[in-house]
């Protein structure tokens, strides 16, 4: 019984031995089969293009390959073309694959290729060919004259002969901007369709000149490769401004207003108006000008300019304020703005001194504009002439102001001291003797001298008197050489005068220094000195009484000279209007004598004439 269980098992494996060597003989022919299956792929191109249509097989057998068409119309049978169609070329033909092209391809074109290879039994391939339509150029219509700001332009963009529809946009410059959808028509008797946007715009003066682009987006074409624009135009009013010419008016010049409108179109009238009055007589308008020949204060105000361009009247406005004459010399020449110093009065306190009235300074030498400092400044006393007779004396000064001496002869100094006097500017024609003044030594912080001093107080110990001096010079001198009056100039002592007549010393202030030197001053173009003495002080800003004596003995002396060059001039001239005429009488004398004008010239000068020359005679 054991012997059936093991051929049944054995059964069982013989048959699945069996199985399995029945399928891998499937399996190798199913291999064999693929081989030998072409293999081609999907095209697609553009109306217009080039596409190239491939077929391979794994390996050779020596059967040949095939491209057919939509129609089953064989294209090429190996190296063989079998189609009169010179738009398909063969591309390569070998034993595994076969490449054909087609040229300028239509939409006809469009559809299913088929690749065969002729094996037992025949295998197949298939290529399907999609042709674009190019969309054309698209149109922008609907715009067709400027539109006034404020108002709406449409605008549609169309664009046809696209495969499948293309997309439109909408551009202002670089931004997008969103129109209505896309409008899609069919074309007829044609694979194509047409396709149209519309876009609204409300358009203010910043869309002047802006352009407007529409750009077809469509697979066969790269992005911006089909675009359209349309520039628009908006009116609107001018905005109006006014440039001046200068922006510092000044009075005297020239000036003008521009008025500036900018607009579209652009301003065609200007009118020109004065706020509040008529413009100026002398203002005359040239257009989009104002001219004003010569600005004058009674200009000032605010001007308006109306600019009209047919769509609106717009105005603008200009302040005008005219500044004050600056005269250039002024400034080239800052001196000229000061005039010259006058005589200090009691009303005022006495100017200060000029740079040719600094007080000369002790230990150094210093330009006359420069201005020394307080401690090389040393201010000299000097006394007047001594009084001949007897005058009464000059009213009591003003506390602030000092009293000035003057050719007249002043009083003796009074136990009171009253303010100092200052000698004459202008010496007189001889100077009495001098007196000695005691020193007194104080850093002096400027030129000026106080305006009133304290009381005067006896010297404790005066100073040796240095020799007096006497000055030979006059008004007329001084007035005449200058130069002649520096401190360096030598002078003859004279006799001093008795110790009586000497004044009591003054007290200067604290910040006051008084030696004994005499002072040139120049006031006027004189020179002249002053000498040392207790009552006066030498004050750089006095002004002379006596130069008004002085310019009339000058004028006097010019006047005389004056007179006597006319007397010789009309001397002159008698005597060569007689001596003219006595030459010509002897010429025609001698004229008449000799023969010919040669002769009678000899004759004229006194020629050779024996006993009968002529004689002249002087009446």
């Amino acid at each position: 019984m054991a012997f059936p269980s093991y051929s049944t098992c054995g059964l069982w494996t013989l048959s699945l031995l069996t199985l399995l060597a029945a399928s891998v003989q499937s399996n190798i022919m199913a291999i064999d089969d693929d081989l030998l299956q072409p293999v081609t792929q999907d095209e697609t191109v553009s109306v217009g293009g080039t596409v190239t249509l491939t077929c391979r097989v794994g390996e050779s057998d020596n059967s040949s390959l095939q491209w057919s068409n939509t129609a089953q119309q064989t294209l090429y049978f190996g190296e063989k073309r079998a189609l009169r169609d010179n738009r398909i070329q063969l591309h390569r033909s070998t034993g595994t694959e076969l490449s054909i092209t087609i040229g300028d391809v239509q939409l006809s074109d469009e559809g299913e290729y088929t690749c065969s290879i002729f094996t037992m039994p025949v295998r197949t391939a298939r290529a399907t060919v999609t042709v674009l339509g190019v969309p054309g150029k698209p149109k922008i219509s609907g715009y067709k004259d400027a539109v006034q700001e404020g108002g709406k332009v449409t605008l549609t963009c169309t664009s046809s002969g696209s495969k499948p529809p293309a997309k439109l946009h909408w551009y202002r410059d670089q931004e997008e901007l969103i129109g209505r959808p896309d409008v899609v028509e069919s074309n007829p008797n044609e694979p194509t369709y047409t396709v149209s946007s519309e876009l609204t715009l409300t358009v203010g003066r910043s869309d002047d000149n802006a352009v407007i682009a529409c750009a077809v987006d469509h697979p066969s074409l790269a992005p911006g490769d089909k675009r359209s624009e349309q520039p628009i135009r908006v009116l609107f009013t001018p905005d109006v401004t006014i440039q001046p010419e200068s922006d510092l008016p000044r009075e005297g010049d020239k000036f003008h207003l521009q008025c500036i409108g900018n607009g579209n179109p652009e301003p065609s009238s200007y009118v020109w108006l004065k706020k509040d009055g008529q413009l100026p007589p002398l203002a005359k308008v040239d257009g989009s000008f104002l001219h004003f020949e010569v600005l004058n204060k009674s200009d000032n105000g605010v001007y308006l300019c109306l600019a009209d361009n047919g769509i609106g009247k717009v105005q603008g406005e200009y302040t005008l304020l005219v500044q004050d004459y600056v005269d250039d010399s002024n400034i080239l020449f800052p001196d000229s703005f000061y005039p010259p110093s006058s005589s200090p009065t009691s009303d005022s306190a006495p100017p200060s001194p000029s740079p040719s009235l600094i007080p000369t300074m002790s230990g150094s030498t210093a330009s006359p504009f420069s201005i020394p400092s307080p401690s090389d400044l040393t201010i000299t006393p000097s006394v007047s002439s001594p009084s001949l007779s007897p005058s009464p004396p000059p009213p009591s000064p003003s506390p602030s102001v000092p009293s000035f001496s003057s050719l007249s002869p002043s009083p003796p100094p009074s136990p009171s001291l009253p303010a100092p006097s200052f000698s004459s500017l202008s010496p007189s024609p001889s100077f009495s003797p001098s007196l000695p003044a005691p020193s007194f030594s104080s850093p002096v912080p400027s030129p000026s001298l106080p305006p009133s001093l304290p009381a005067p107080s006896p010297s404790p110990s005066p100073s040796p008197p240095p020799p007096p001096v006497n000055i030979p010079s006059s008004s007329l001198s001084n007035s005449l050489f200058p130069d002649q009056l520096f401190p360096s100039s030598p002078f003859t002592s004279s006799p001093s005068p008795p110790p009586s007549s000497i004044a009591p010393s003054i007290t200067p202030p604290p910040s006051v220094s008084l030696t004994p030197s005499s002072v040139p001053i120049l006031l006027n173009g004189v020179y002249s000195f002053t000498e040392d003495g207790p009552d006066s002080i030498a004050d750089p800003t006095a002004m002379s009484t006596s130069s008004g004596v002085d310019h009339a003995v000058i004028g006097g002396v010019v006047a005389v000279i004056v007179f006597i060059l006319l007397c010789l001039l009309i001397v002159l001239g008698r005597y060569l209007i007689r001596h003219k005429g006595t030459y010509l009488t002897h010429e025609a004398k001698g004229s008449d004598d000799a023969p010919d004008a040669d002769t009678a010239i000899i004759n004229a000068e006194g020629g050779h004439s024996g006993a009968e020359d002529k004689k002249e005679y002087f009446i």
